[in-house]
C-alpha cells in the first residue's frame, strides 16, 4: 500500500476527481491538495504506530564496544522489545539514552519504531491485510478537514476512524458476557 493509494480513496471520498489524474497533470491546486493529504496521512500513520498498532522490526546489528546506538538502527526506535543471540537465544540488555547496553558484539534487536515520512509514491509500514487502507483514509480526511477548517466534517469522519480502530484493536481475549437478570 502506498501513500497514492491513500491519497486516491481520500479523492473518492471528498469527490474530488481532479487528484485522480497523473501527477503532471495535476493544476496548482490540485497539487497543493495532495502534498497536504500526504502530510495527512502521515501524521495518522505516525499516529497508529506510536499508540494503536506499533510498527515491529528486527534487525541484525554489530555492538560498538558492548553498545547498539539508536542512531545504528534503520528506523527511528521508540521501544526496545528485545535483543537476542544469533542462536536466536535472548539476551539481557539495558536500555540507556542513546544506546542499549548487550552482552555480545553480534545482536539481533527487536523494536518498535516510528516510521519516516514517506513521500506519494513510498510504500507504508502496514499491509493492508493489517491495517485497511480504508482507516488510514478516514483518519487522513478528518485531518485534511481540519486543515480546510471543516469542522463538523471533520468530526464526522473522526468518528468513523475511531469506530474502525476501536474494532480493530480490541483485546484478543475480550468477550461478551451472557446477559444475565439478577
Amino acid at each position: 500500500m502506498t501513500i497514492k493509494d491513500i491519497v486516491k480513496l481520500c479523492a473518492v471520498y471528498l469527490n474530488k476527481e481532479d487528484l485522480l489524474k497523473d501527477e503532471q497533470f495535476l493544476s496548482n491546486q490540485a497539487l497543493r491538495e495532495t502534498n497536504v493529504l500526504t502530510v495527512c496521512a502521515n501524521v495518522v500513520i505516525s499516529e497508529l504506530a506510536c499508540s494503536y498498532l506499533p510498527l515491529i522490526k528486527s534487525e541484525k546489528v554489530t555492538a560498538n564496544g558492548k553498545r547498539v546506538y539508536y542512531s545504528s538502527l534503520n528506523e527511528r526506535a521508540l521501544e526496545i522489545l528485545s535483543v537476542k543471540d544469533e542462536q536466536g537465544e535472548d539476551l539481557s540488555f539495558t536500555v540507556l539514552n542513546e544506546y542499549v547496553t548487550v552482552p555480545q558484539s553480534q545482536v539481533v534487536v527487536e523494536y518498535r519504531y516510528l516510521p519516516s515520512n514517506y513521500g506519494l509514491c513510498d510504500e507504508i509500514g502496514y499491509a493492508e491485510e493489517k491495517v485497511p487502507l480504508r482507516l488510514i483514509a478516514y483518519g487522513t480526511i478528518a485531518e485534511y478537514l481540519l486543515t480546510e477548517r471543516a469542522f463538523e466534517e471533520s468530526l464526522t469522519w473522526r468518528n468513523r476512524y475511531n469506530d474502525m480502530l476501536s474494532i480493530m484493536v480490541l483485546p484478543k481475549n475480550s468477550k461478551i458476557r451472557p446477559r444475565s437478570f439478577v
